[in-house]
């Protein structure tokens, strides 16, 4: 198997995701749990780099190679979006390998 991620999941990605990166044996810690609710991004990303995790978001700011270019942090993903019945980010993703 390979090493455990370690993984920063901001609060608009869908608890599932949290889940499932936990089942697959990373270390992930939820911004939910850990930050007050609408922290700016760049305390958000301080956090993530301070810790040096992977920052999860659907956030397109952080998209911005100029503000946050490659090589600079541990990495960002944005995971597929899903459907869900409310903001409170616990609707369903997929997990595979889990």
């Amino acid at each position: 198997m390979s090493p455990a991620l370690r993984f920063l999941v901001d609060a608009n990605v869908l608890k599932s995701v949290v889940r499932c990166l936990r089942d697959l044996g990373h270390d992930v810690r939820d911004v939910r749990d850990i930050l007050p609710h609408a922290t700016a991004d760049p305390a958000l990303f301080r956090t993530a780099q301070d810790e040096e995790r992977i920052l999860v978001t659907h956030d397109l700011g952080f998209a911005n190679i100029i503000a946050y270019p490659p090589g600079s942090h541990a990495g960002i993903y944005s995971p597929p979006e899903f459907e869900t019945d409310n903001n409170r980010g616990d609707g369903l993703f997929l997990c595979e390998g889990a």
